[in-house]
């Protein structure tokens, strides 16, 4: 293998992403890298995903030194599919993104050049680009001030920040693939892969890097945590608050992390009155509604470290 031009894993984790399906391959197709294999793992879409990634597969496979489609027999949630598209990886470094997300030209190139010239980096992120009604917008980034902060700590700060509330882009996310098959996603929170496994590393001592450029877009609205119509998705709240007392509360003991228990807390706590008084509805009232009780928790409420 060549040193200078490893072989890639692009994998694209999808779920009824019919829509937007063809964008993202084409965003892969495009790469200024050469060196691709392409998987698509989908999570048992009731849409026609999958034909359309096989139908392209078909018109465009000679673009990479192989393709794959990765199907379970049945829905299983993102992290578990995560899992299904790192084990189909046959390469030295993986870049992971959502269907309806899709990579800028220079994505996989820049993020070789960075890990070469940074050998010690195993997990990156670079500059995220949001997608506003289907246009791209440069100047609309992921990453403010406060968020960029987070790459200046060492790994301990970085699990401190971890804690309080996720502050990476996942659709960024490029990672050694032997760091990722020795250490999978946690296929007991089914919708949320991303918290644990951020956690999951840093625990382990991988300090996550950084660089200042745009490598991908993500799509403002909805998301597996929340819908146009929904403030929350129960499946993935239900994971949520199973990572929070399962294994979450233990992490926060062995680090005295006091700031980032009182937040998740308070986070919890707006959650549950939020599906229980709003029916988890969203209206105009409703979002007047919501904004007071978020402002009285966060206000009033204090939780303390035991």
């Amino acid at each position: 293998m060549d040193s200078q031009t490893p072989l890639v894993s692009v994998c694209i984790v999808s779920y009824n992403a019919s829509e937007y399906i063809i964008e993202a391959l084409e965003s892969v197709k495009a790469q200024t890298y050469q060196n691709i294999e392409l998987i698509v793992a989908d999570d048992g879409s009731p849409d026609n995903t999958v034909e359309l990634c096989k139908k392209w597969f078909v018109e465009n496979g000679d673009r990479f030194v192989r393709t794959e489609v990765v199907v379970p027999p049945h829905n299983t949630g993102t992290s578990a599919n995560y899992n299904r598209a790192v084990k189909a990886a046959k390469g030295e470094w993986i870049k992971l993104f959502d269907g309806d997300d899709f990579l800028a030209p220079n994505c996989v190139e820049d993020n070789i050049a960075f890990v070469q010239e940074h050998p010690e980096a195993f997990v990156v992120f670079s500059e995220a680009g949001k997608l506003k009604n289907g246009q791209r917008e440069n100047t609309m980034k992921f990453y403010d001030d406060f968020r960029r902060s987070f790459f200046n700590y060492d790994v301990r700060g970085q699990l401190l920040r971890a804690l309080h509330n996720n502050d990476m882009s996942s659709a960024t996310f490029f990672v050694k693939a032997q760091l990722l098959k020795d250490n999978p996603y946690d296929e007991r929170y089914g919708l949320l892969e991303d918290m644990p496994k951020w956690i999951d590393l840093h625990r382990k001592g991988y300090k996550f890097y950084f660089f200042d450029k745009v490598t991908a877009y993500y799509r403002i609205g909805e998301s597996v945590m929340s819908s146009n119509s929904r403030y929350y998705n129960l499946r993935y709240l239900e994971d949520w608050n199973f990572y929070f007392w399962n294994e979450m509360i233990k992490i926060m003991k062995e680090y005295n992390a006091k700031k980032a228990y009182d937040y998740q807390r308070k986070c919890l706590l707006l959650s549950s009155i939020t599906v229980g008084l709003l029916k988890n509805k969203r209206t105009r009232f409703n979002d007047f509604m919501y904004k007071v009780i978020r402002r009285i928790v966060n206000k009033y409420m204090h939780f303390e470290l035991n």
